[in-house]
């Protein structure tokens, strides 16, 4: 009965505050009210262990962003208790295995990184007071430890040098050494010697030795994921070491996200400072020139799963440009707003956000529900693609503010 009463009053506040409340919470109820499921923590139909695991992980991320950029108001109280409800619903079911004794046969290690910034999120979200920081995994941790014991599983099992002289191999009993598996991998680490050092926490030395480690071998000749050509990351590394592959949005984005959280651990360093904002400079150049479209280049696209000759997006591929988004959200707030690179992004991403809800809604720019292709017209929409959507529309609205 409790908990009907709770979901009564989820509904309740989004009807009566609607009009009232910022596009993206809108959203976000939207979302959950269609596709979670409230007693297994994760989207009804779509996501069920381990299909679609890591994909939960990334939305969980994304709502936090949102709660977390939402003005502190009564009217919201309601909306960060569902979250933080959804979180404990998420993090007891969803639990990333019992890693140091039970690690799965068929792990992909990309996965598992994927919860850990999600625990860290939900550190976050902790340290504002909305929620206990004691993840519900049974195993007595706080979500940053348990963010913590991520990175650790992945660097103890995953980082390899027996083959291109080191990087993380993408999954167990494998050989392939892929981009996305590092960038995570890159971004984990600093994030968490980030944390730690905020804490005043003396383990931030291990994580940025390894962040650090990382770096290097990501700009070494036998790490490099960047196709030169076009001056963005190919999917993962050849047997000679070399780039191969397609280019994926959201390799760009969580790349980014360690570059930058990687920089401001190297403040003292005004070499690795400059190196790496000409590196971010460039990369973000590139997207626009080779990840866009329409008339003008600004609109986000999947080039390599859209088109004529393409195959269709898979359920994977759905949420890649959005993870983009949400992490040139990440490097327009860790520069500073007079930054012309943050006013680049920002130009960027509301033009995207305005395509979306001008070009791809269901039925008005009202709508809150969204299709794939950004800049139109609707085709369809599901879960994957709904939250794709969101993290647009938290980028863009969060760089909006001054």
């Amino acid at each position: 009965m409790l908990l009907v009463i709770l979901l009564f009053l989820d509904l309740f506040v989004v009807t009566v505050t609607a009009n009232s409340r910022p596009f993206t919470l809108q959203v976000t109820d939207h979302l959950l009210n269609k596709y979670w499921n409230t007693g297994t923590g994760h989207h009804e139909g779509l996501f069920c262990c381990p299909q679609g695991w890591w994909q939960t992980a990334n939305t969980l991320e994304t709502i936090g962003n949102v709660a977390l950029s939402t003005e502190k108001s009564v009217l919201e109280a309601p909306f960060r208790k569902r979250i933080a409800r959804v979180y404990n619903e998420s993090f007891g079911t969803w639990t990333a295995y019992n890693l140091e004794s039970d690690p799965p046969e068929d792990v992909s290690y990309d996965d598992i990184m994927w919860w850990g910034l999600a625990y860290l999120k939900a550190q976050e979200f902790c340290d504002k007071g909305f929620m206990s920081c004691e993840a519900p995994n049974g195993r007595g941790l706080s979500f940053l430890d348990s963010g913590i014991s991520i990175g650790n599983f992945t660097w103890e099992n995953s980082w390899n040098t027996t083959t291109c002289h080191g990087g993380y191999l993408w999954a167990h009993n494998k050989t392939y050494k892929n981009a996305i598996t590092n960038s995570l991998g890159f971004a984990l680490n600093s994030r968490i010697a980030s944390m730690l050092r905020e804490k005043k926490d003396s383990r931030e030395t291990l994580y940025l030795d390894r962040a650090k480690t990382i770096y290097k071998w990501m700009h070494s000749k036998s790490g490099t994921f960047v196709n030169r050509t076009i001056g963005l990351l190919a999917d993962g590394l050849d047997l000679k070491c070399n780039s191969k592959g397609k280019i994926w949005t959201y390799n760009q984005g969580v790349y980014l996200g360690g570059l930058v959280w990687y920089r401001e651990l190297q403040k003292a360093n005004d070499t690795i400072q400059g190196l790496i904002n000409l590196e971010v400079k460039g990369i973000f150049n590139a997207i626009l020139d080779w990840m866009t479209m329409s008339t003008d280049g600004s609109i986000l696209v999947e080039s390599s799963c859209f088109g004529n000759d393409a195959v269709p997006c898979n359920d994977d591929q759905k949420i890649f440009k959005g993870i983009l988004a949400r992490y040139l959200g990440y490097v327009y707030h860790a520069n500073a707003a007079s930054d012309p690179l943050s006013t680049q992004i920002s130009k960027f991403l509301q033009s995207n956000q305005a395509s979306l809800r001008a070009n791809d809604t269901l039925n008005s720019t009202d709508s809150l529900d969204f299709g794939l292709v950004w800049e139109g017209p609707f085709d369809y929409t599901d879960a994957l693609v709904e939250e794709s959507a969101l993290d647009l529309l938290w980028a863009a609205e969060s760089t909006s503010k001054p």
